[in-house]
């Protein structure tokens, strides 16, 4: 019983050792696009697997990349991400119990630790960990696009919801994997495979108990940099000219005539005594700078003149009794009032009365 205890302290001792974590996917949260759900992998991913995924470095000149990620090449499986320049992009990985375990949790000083996010549009095969170590914010050759936590607060692996780590996290909405964001530099041009690193300092595995530990992990992934759609899509209908001179109803021709025959008004207000306003079938002449286009029996003037004033209520019908055809300058219940010339009134005019 003794040998048996004895041995699954040591195979619990090679599980902790072996779980550690990688990127097993990433997708387009936020920014152009396209936000549809597609998932990109890391290079070689071939599922969940520690052997082929997990890559830890002990010293800071080591590559960065796992032997098998030293090349851009993915199973057919599981490919690459497509993004357009200036996207959001989330990383997930498991957590593989470094937040909801216990054993190395419980040492004192414990911290999962940050992970840095690096890109370029220059993948160099003989990167070192010292190397990107140096690189800053702010270029899309070779720059830090983010520093996130390892544990996200929520993250929590299946079988954890029971264990005194696990079970808040799941009471708050939490579970599944650790997600972090990054942003792809804006002036990354289409057509370029974009590089990025996720790069894991877990040294304080150990908590105190060794100042000195170290232990850093990394997952190399390639996203292809695709062009935007259009703003706006494209329309294969004409856009209309615009009206040439001499159309309907334009104020730079030199005729009095409504070009097209409708309703349109033509504004002219040459102040030569020429029409004022021409209407299909109206034509007021009164030699003044006023439009004279006033054709509604609302009992306002319907002609202003330099010194006219006639009220509507005070114009009779003529001899026929049906329409204002002219107006009668001295008709029953009338005042006094100046000499017209003959106005020739619309048929919109005569429908209204």
């Amino acid at each position: 019983m003794k040998y048996l205890t004895f041995l699954s302290v040591i195979l619990s001792g090679v599980l902790s050792v072996q779980g550690h974590s990688w990127v097993d996917n990433v997708k387009v949260v936020g920014g152009p696009g396209p936000i549809d759900g597609s998932l990109g992998y890391i290079r070689d991913f071939q599922g969940h697997l520690d052997a082929v995924s997990s890559y830890r470095m002990e010293n800071i000149d080591m590559p960065i990349s796992k032997p098998n990620q030293i090349e851009p090449k993915q199973n057919e499986k599981f490919p690459r991400l497509k993004a357009y320049p200036g996207s959001f992009v989330q990383a997930q990985w498991l957590e593989n119990g470094h937040t909801t375990n216990p054993g190395d949790t419980d040492n004192p000083g414990y911290d999962a630790g940050p992970v840095y996010i690096y890109g370029t549009t220059e993948y160099d095969s003989a990167t070192t960990l010292k190397d990107i170590r140096g690189w800053q914010p702010g270029s899309s050759n070779r720059g830090l696009l983010a520093t996130v936590p390892f544990d996200d607060g929520l993250c929590a692996e299946p079988g954890s919801e029971a264990k005194p780590r696990g079970a808040p996290r799941w009471a708050n909405g939490g579970g599944g994997p650790c997600k972090g964001q990054f942003q792809i530099p804006e002036d990354v041009k289409p057509g370029t495979m974009y590089t990025v690193y996720w790069v894991w300092d877990f040294s304080k595995k150990v908590g105190n108990l060794n100042p000195n530990h170290f232990e850093w992990y990394s997952s190399v992934l390639d996203i292809d940099i695709i062009s935007p759609p259009p703003a706006f899509p494209e329309d294969d209908t004409p856009d209309t000219p615009p009206s040439a001179p001499g159309d309907d109803d334009q104020l730079d021709d030199d005729d009095d005539v409504d070009d097209d025959g409708d309703d349109e008004k033509k504004r002219i207000d040459r102040g030569d005594g020429k029409d004022d306003v021409v209407d299909g079938d109206d034509q007021f002449d009164d030699n003044d700078l006023i439009d004279d286009a006033l054709e509604q029996d609302d009992l306002s003037d319907d002609i202003l003149g330099q010194d006219d004033l006639i009220d509507d209520g005070l114009e009779q019908d003529d001899i026929d009794g049906h329409s204002d055809d002219k107006l009668v300058k001295n008709a029953p219940n009338s005042v006094p009032t100046p000499t017209l010339p003959l106005v020739k009134r619309s048929a919109k005019f005569k429908a209204a009365w």
